[in-house]
């Protein structure tokens, strides 16, 4: 099966297809489109989030 990484290495995401993946991976994560690659970033954890003080723990 493959995988979004093997899709990228084979075709250009265009600015639909992106807004259309953003918009069904509601799943905190943040996501760029940079020269037609797709860039995924994780939401950070909750230990980040003490840590850094933008939450009460």
């Amino acid at each position: 099966m493959p995988t979004l990484t093997d899709h990228a290495a084979e075709h250009r995401v265009s600015r639909a297809e992106f807004e259309a993946l953003r918009e069904a991976q509601r799943d905190g994560s943040r996501y760029e489109l940079l020269a037609g690659e797709v860039l995924v970033t994780p939401s950070p954890s909750f230990l980040h989030q003490c840590a850094s003080g933008g939450q009460t723990c």
